[in-house]
């Protein structure tokens, strides 16, 4: 898609980590997972909030968009969201899997249901009626 005027794609690896996951709750180091014995790895995210933010505010600003379409789930999106949407006066909707990104949802202008996308797409099929 990046190679269409308009759209903006970025991609970025994930890398993993050395070290432990630690349990959120305990705050102790698990090194492998307690059902297959398989040893886990973290993985951080190389500044993927910070590039989203910066595109969305720069496209905004050079009045590249009126609308902008985002498919995060991440709540430390929307006050970039709320900035662009007060102060740009641009629009930004939500792709919104039900039950995922309330945040992000309540925070853009509007939303679109990623079930109802892939239903008229084909790409799921529609569930049985009652």
């Amino acid at each position: 898609m990046d190679s269409f005027s308009g759209y903006d794609v970025l991609v970025k690896q994930r890398k993993s980590t050395r070290g432990n996951v630690r349990c959120a709750s305990c705050k102790r180091d698990i090194a492998t997972c307690p059902h297959c014995k398989e040893r886990l790895q973290r993985t951080i995210e190389k500044a993927i909030d910070s590039a989203i933010i910066t595109n969305m505010i720069q496209m905004a600003h050079d009045n590249i968009y009126d609308v902008a379409l985002i498919g995060s789930n991440d709540a430390d999106i929307a006050p970039a969201i709320e900035f662009i949407q007060q102060r740009l006066g641009k629009h930004v909707c939500h792709l919104w899997f039900p039950g995922k990104g309330d945040t992000m949802r309540n925070t853009c202008w509007d939303h679109l249901s990623m079930k109802d996308i892939l239903h008229d797409l084909g790409l799921l099929p529609l569930p049985p009626k009652n």
